[in-house]
């Protein structure tokens, strides 16, 4: 699986994303494994799966939750 590349995600790395909750009224924190990386995509080896809706601005305000509230 591949996605656009998030600010800090580094090739052959570890990281974590908000992925949306079905309801979309939430996002959860998801530890992610990646593989290889272009400049703005990136290949996901783990934690994510097919449909998953990730959140890719910037969240670092938020580097102490694990889920959010969405309004």
């Amino acid at each position: 699986t591949h996605m656009p590349r998030p600010g800090l995600a580094a090739a052959e790395g570890k990281g974590s994303v908000f992925v949306l909750t079905a309801d979309k009224q939430h996002a959860r924190r998801v530890a992610v494994r990646y593989g290889a990386a272009s400049s703005d995509r990136i290949q996901v080896i783990s934690g994510l799966k097919a449909g998953d809706t990730v959140v890719l601005s910037d969240t670092s305000r938020w580097a102490e939750h694990d889920q959010l509230r969405l309004d």
